[in-house]
């Protein structure tokens, strides 16, 4: 039903699949991937971030860069005075750039020196934690009457939650 209220969803990196990225070296990357129902498009979303990075690092050179499906959308500053604890950043994700499969990914462009570095240097570390969550908030779409579009929406493949099929059993099983 398109008149359907919207639904918030909030999913952890540790539900995805995720688990905890432990990002190491000049450039290192970490990625969440998800989908999108086929049945509902992406209103509005944020990312409260759960982080811990190293107190070696340069604040002033270093920092997170967070990217979706390619877009980036937040360079997240890593200051000496909150360094080796965790800490959170909420990070507002654009809903235009969602689609049916979308990829979040974690830049760390770290420092520890303004002279010449070891690219792979023990202090370049950050490791973004395994309960930091995606907060979705999903409009419903109404779907055209078509078979072609089974087992949708009984089963989506691009639903990470957990599928709840309900089915109806005859009065008298033969």
């Amino acid at each position: 039903n398109a008149r359907a209220a919207a639904a918030e969803v909030k999913v952890s990196f540790a539900q995805l699949g995720a688990g905890s990225m432990e990002l190491h070296g000049v450039q290192s990357i970490g990625a969440v991937n998800f989908g999108a129902r086929l049945d509902e498009v992406v209103a509005a979303a944020k990312l409260p971030l759960r982080l811990t990075y190293s107190p070696s690092m340069l604040a002033e050179l270093s920092h997170l860069r967070v990217t979706l499906n390619g877009q980036v959308l937040a360079a997240i500053a890593l200051p000496k005075d909150q360094s080796g604890r965790e800490i959170e950043r909420e990070v507002v994700l654009d809903p235009r750039y969602f689609s049916d499969y979308n990829q979040l990914r974690f830049d760390l462009i770290g420092h520890y020196t303004l002279e010449c570095e070891d690219p792979q240097h023990s202090s370049l570390w950050a490791t973004i934690s395994q309960h930091s969550e995606l907060e979705l908030v999903m409009r419903p779409l109404e779907l055209r009457s078509d078979l072609a579009l089974l087992p949708a929406p009984f089963f989506d493949r691009r639903d990470n939650r957990r599928l709840v099929l309900p089915f109806v059993l005859p009065q008298k099983p033969s």
